[in-house]
């Protein structure tokens, strides 16, 4: 099966950012915070607009990393900071 990348959203980028690239091997590609303009562009990644459509959320923020397999398999790390993300209690984990 191909595809061109899946999405985890995690309460712990450097922790998420550490198992991708030390532990499975993959290469960390990008490492910023969005949106990082406020429309759509050749450089942005993404745009104030489609954040708080992804998010459902008014002045949504996230840091966003991109982690790649040599094979090319691509791994988006989401940490948004609006809305905020908490860990899954461990009573509710499955």
């Amino acid at each position: 099966m191909r595809f061109h990348h899946m999405c985890i959203v995690t309460a712990d980028m450097d922790g998420a950012i550490a198992f991708w690239r030390d532990v499975m091997g993959f290469e960390l590609k990008i490492d910023r915070m969005i949106p990082d303009g406020p429309e759509p562009g050749p450089s942005v990644l993404a745009d104030r607009k489609l954040l708080e459509d992804i998010f459902k959320t008014n002045g949504a923020r996230s840091r966003v990393a991109v982690v790649v397999s040599e094979e090319g398999a691509q791994i988006e790390l989401q940490q948004p900071s609006r809305p905020e993300v908490a860990i899954t209690p461990p009573d509710r984990q499955r």
